[in-house]
């Protein structure tokens, strides 16, 4: 858990763990824009898991973060 001594070490379970989940590429790559309403399915289906992945990512910090510091996140 993340309190403020341990950040190497917290990023580096962190990324392991976001890693094995393939959920990683949200802590690297850059988001989507939000598609237009008649988009295809693909560039909908893209978003959504893009969408998905970012709120798993935010829990995981979240839940690893101490009491302290989880209220800036």
């Amino acid at each position: 858990q993340l309190n403020g001594t341990n950040y190497s070490e917290w990023k580096e379970h962190l990324e392991f763990y976001l890693g094995i989940l393939e959920l990683d590429q949200v802590l690297t790559g850059t988001a989507p824009s939000a598609p237009a309403d008649d988009a295809e399915k693909e560039v909908l289906d893209s978003y959504n898991w893009w969408m998905k992945c970012d709120n798993l990512c935010l829990k995981f910090l979240r839940l690893t973060t101490a009491p302290n510091i989880k209220s800036s996140i």
